[in-house]
């Protein structure tokens, strides 16, 4: 099955396998690192939104504080509740920014602030 490559779950299984040995491209959808296939410049096309909205979490949002207020804000209360769930999302997005310095140029590391 091909997937569209640049949707947020497309995004995060990319990473999953991203270490997967003989993994071509075209299995995963486009090539979000290219910037003839991403066009990150460009605000008219639908195609780099999710990714461009990753990239901004992760500069803006990756930490504790704001990940555990958000947590509460959204229902769960009980305090190893709220634990696990941060070290959950921190422990991603760690695996996401991994990934980012692995294959992103400089513009997008900047984005991403890494």
């Amino acid at each position: 099955m091909l997937h569209c490559g640049v949707c947020l779950p497309c995004l995060y299984r990319r990473v999953s396998l991203s270490d997967v040995d003989g993994l071509r491209d075209e299995q995963v959808g486009i090539d979000v690192f290219s910037p003839v296939e991403i066009m990150m410049n460009r605000t008219d096309i639908k195609r780099n939104r999710d990714f461009k909205s990753l990239l901004y979490f992760l500069k803006t949002r990756c930490n504790r504080e704001v990940i555990e207020t958000e947590l509460i804000a959204n229902g769960i209360t009980g305090k190893d509740e709220v634990n696990t769930y941060t070290d959950f999302v921190l422990h991603s997005y760690d695996q996401v920014k991994d990934w980012l310095r692995a294959n992103g140029d400089a513009s997008i590391k900047l984005m991403a602030g890494i």
